[in-house]
């Protein structure tokens, strides 16, 4: 059976400044009708309803607006559209919240777009681990000037505590004593690791620009200036200019490096599987083995007396 309630709990002194957050706009699939379910609340816990989605879809937006733009500079840095091949484009804390946000916004999709009745988009913010480090991630970032922008909301740390006092009175959560903590101690990692990614994008982003305006940027001849070609300059004895390797591509010819680095690993170990596999006794080396050891009398410590029987690992 549905819930009929929110599960946080606002305390009202602070429900007036939770209303500005009703003149923020909502995600464009977001509706305000309920399933059936939820149609028979109260015009009271409706309204409660709209207004707790609304604080969600004001937290986690910015952090899906820094993941588009993520993937956008990824795929301009590799030159792929391949989800697999994007990570390439960050390392270390940056990749790892790369990884991690890819994972779960092509799982949570109609969550996170907030498509659906608001009560269930609530209710599923505890369903599992995950979307409970997401929104604690998203409200660590909340004060962060950087990931403010016209829908994001100003600090409300006491949704934070809302949100740990729901995990507490919630049934499921009740049985894993110390949830909330441990979920908040996650989130704090995985916020270090977005903080790392949006500095990333934003180095990335000045590479990208970079190359591409050095490619479109047309190369100004001056009049009556003759073009000499590179082949007459190494004619005459002549030096060429140095060209100046860009950082983008210094930044692609690392990736190639370590994806070199990490297919010679993947095909040293299909070498050693292989090896061990050729290594490993065969039919007739296990029958002369049980040979000997019958000779020498162990065969009834072994299991392989006089009468043999059929088994599905031996023949």
């Amino acid at each position: 059976m549905a819930a009929l309630y929110s599960p946080f709990c606002t305390p009202a002194a602070d429900v007036a400044a939770l209303q500005e957050v009703r003149s923020v706009p909502t995600a464009q699939d977001a509706s305000n009708c309920f399933c059936p379910d939820h149609q028979q609340c109260s015009s009271d816990a409706q309204s409660t309803w709209l207004l707790h989605r609304d604080i969600l879809h004001a937290l986690v937006s910015p952090v899906v607006q820094l993941f588009t733009r993520a993937s956008r500079l990824a795929e301009a840095a590799v030159c792929s559209s391949k989800p697999e091949d994007l990570e390439m484009a960050f390392t270390g804390d940056a990749r790892s919240a790369f990884l991690w946000l890819q994972c779960f916004l092509s799982d949570e999709e109609q969550w996170c777009q907030f498509v659906g009745c608001p009560a269930c988009i609530v209710s599923h913010t505890l369903s599992t681990e995950e979307h409970l480090r997401f929104t604690y991630t998203a409200l660590h970032l909340a004060n962060d000037s950087d990931m403010q922008n016209s829908n994001a909301l100003p600090a409300i740390p006491f949704f934070t505590a809302a949100l740990t006092d729901a995990i507490n009175t919630d049934p499921f959560w009740d049985s894993y004593p110390g949830a909330a903590s441990s979920i908040e101690s996650s989130a704090e990692s995985l916020t270090v690791n977005v903080r790392a990614l949006r500095i990333q994008c934003g180095e990335l982003e000045a590479l990208v620009a970079d190359f591409t305006e050095g490619q479109s940027t047309p190369r100004v001849q001056t009049p009556g200036t003759p073009i000499v070609s590179r082949l007459s300059t190494k004619v005459h004895g002549g030096q060429l200019p140095a060209v100046k390797t860009s950082k983008l591509a210094k930044r692609q010819q690392r990736m190639r490096l370590e994806e070199q680095a990490a297919l010679q690993k993947l095909v040293a170990q299909c070498c050693g599987r292989a090896a061990l596999q050729r290594n490993a006794a065969g039919p007739r080396e296990r029958t002369h083995i049980r040979a000997i050891m019958r000779e020498n009398g162990d065969a009834p410590h072994l299991g392989l007396a006089s009468k043999r029987r059929r088994s599905l690992t031996c023949p």
